[in-house]
């Protein structure tokens, strides 16, 4: 397993997904944080990058890899969440159980969401290089 395939396409789409949320919240607009499920589609492009940043070569190892890096991207923008909901309801302590009870949901669902969006989008990536390979007159 690299773990550089592993870290670079989760940690790099989870670095925009953040500074967006981040430009949001400065934009006085705090329910940004509500769109997370549809940053788990952003796992379909984890899944691609994953396949292509590692330096694996087995179809098994990459397909493992892009389901994982999924799982990973999925656990840090529920992680976003968990955290962004707890600091804004610090204001009201009979929230904090709804905030750690939707953020821990938010964590399991999106890392089962993203790691099985990212593990479709790798077999598609990885069956495209396959035909582009066989496609290839050989030199």
């Amino acid at each position: 397993m690299d773990p550089f395939g592993l870290l670079y396409a989760p940690g790099m789409l989870f670095l925009a997904w953040l500074l967006m949320v981040a430009a949001m919240t400065w934009a006085k607009l705090p329910g940004v944080i509500c769109l997370t499920p549809v940053a788990w589609l952003l796992a379909t492009a984890v899944g691609r990058g994953a396949v292509r940043y590692s330096r694996s070569r087995h179809v098994a190892t990459l397909r493992r890899e892009a389901a994982i890096a999924g799982a990973v991207f999925g656990f840090l923008v529920g992680g976003l969440y968990l955290l962004y909901t707890l600091v804004v309801f610090r204001s009201e302590p009979d929230t904090y159980g709804f905030a750690i009870v939707s953020g821990s949901g938010f964590i399991v669902c999106g890392m089962g969401v993203c790691a099985g969006l990212s593990l479709g989008t790798a077999a598609l990536t990885i069956r495209r290089i396959m035909v582009e390979q066989k496609a290839k007159p050989h030199e």
